[in-house]
């Protein structure tokens, strides 16, 4: 399972950013952010990741007219990727329109963590009921040392 996963990591790097981004659907953005127009952003409580980062795809596009004569402002409903981003300074989290990434503003997806979060738990999320053993982000596993010692095996 470990080769598996270290050669999955290896075409994860290769790929295209739109295929490793994670889908979901923007709803109530309207109401959920309070400002995308300066830093920092605000939001209210408990507002969803997807809106958050929407509002960093929509803070980052309202910089630069040029810009928004080539990409829309994600509203309500709209049908968005999203990845985890290396500079965590707006939020740690980018979206943008399904199809249309910004070449110009994106910024840089952070492998790592998007492999952890969007490969690497689902995999563990399997494997583990079924007694084998955690793969950790640095592509090894964590053996329990103590396992198959009951007591009195001293």
């Amino acid at each position: 399972m470990l080769k598996l996963v270290k050669g999955l990591r290896k075409e994860f790097e290769l790929a295209d950013i739109d295929d490793i981004s994670m889908q979901s659907s923007c709803s109530n953005y309207g109401i959920k952010v309070l400002n995308d127009k300066s830093l920092p952003l605000q939001f209210v409580s408990g507002a969803h990741f997807a809106v958050k980062s929407a509002a960093h795809y929509n803070y980052l596009l309202s910089q630069n007219k040029d810009w928004q004569q080539k990409y829309e402002f994600i509203k309500s409903g709209t049908k968005i990727k999203y990845y985890v981003c290396k500079d965590k300074s707006i939020t740690d989290m980018f979206a943008y329109i399904r199809g249309s990434l910004p070449m110009e503003f994106a910024p840089p997806i952070d492998y790592d963590t998007q492999f952890e979060k969007s490969i690497l738990s689902p995999v563990n999320s399997i494997i583990e009921p079924l007694g084998m053993p955690e793969i950790t982000k640095r592509l090894s596993v964590v053996m329990d040392i103590f396992s198959g010692f009951g007591k009195g095996s001293f």
